[in-house]
């Protein structure tokens, strides 16, 4: 409430107390004051927008760094997943963390954890399968594949992809999950298309 009536008008393209509660340093109430910022977050990510405006206070870096610390606990790292996930789903959301965060790489780095739960790992499996599949339909629609320097960013970030979801299949084959065959099968396709022989078949049948 402090925050509303600080100023004459309300900012609404700012987080609210951001850096304040998710930095808590209150010994009492840090947990749950980060809880409640991040539980905000996961459930105002809605549009490209509003992930905009978390980019302003740095807050999905911000998460990251939470979700692999020592500070982080089971449901701080829950609802940095679920804030990714939301984030996700906009490809040119997906787009600007695979570039500008390489989100990719900190997902596989980050899944190979031994301290992360099977839920968590599969959790992480899934965000990087959307992630390419965003990467992958950007390439494929949005790229001119006459242009030779495109032609050869689309086999290189295809080679990239293969080697990435490689790792990630040999982390899923050791997963005791129920769920994982569903993804499992994912990272299949993901390792054997061929991104430019595909987007040939799609004009052909155009």
């Amino acid at each position: 409430m402090s925050f509303l009536v600080l100023k004459p008008t309300v900012d609404i393209e700012n987080v609210p107390e951001f850096y304040k509660l998710f930095l808590s340093s209150t010994v009492q109430y840090h947990h749950k004051e980060r809880q409640w910022i991040l539980t905000l977050i996961a459930d105002s990510l809605i549009e490209p927008y509003d992930y905009n405006v978390l980019q302003k206070r740095y807050v999905i870096k911000l998460c990251l760094s939470l979700f692999t610390s020592n500070m982080s606990t089971m449901e701080t790292r829950k609802l940095v997943l679920i804030i990714l996930r939301s984030a996700l789903k906009h490809q040119s959301v997906a787009k600007d963390l695979f570039y500008r965060s390489n989100l990719q790489s900190w997902i596989t780095v980050t899944a190979q954890q031994s301290t992360l739960s099977r839920w968590e790992k599969v959790f992480l499996c899934q965000l990087f399968i959307t992630l390419y599949e965003h990467i992958k339909t950007f390439m494929m629609n949005e790229t001119n594949q006459n242009d030779i320097k495109s032609k050869n960013q689309i086999a290189l970030q295809q080679k990239i992809c293969q080697m990435l979801s490689r790792k990630m299949k040999q982390m899923l084959d050791e997963v005791d999950d129920s769920g994982r065959a569903v993804w499992s099968k994912k990272l299949d396709d993901l390792i054997s298309s061929d991104w430019s022989e595909k987007e040939v078949v799609e004009n052909d049948n155009a």
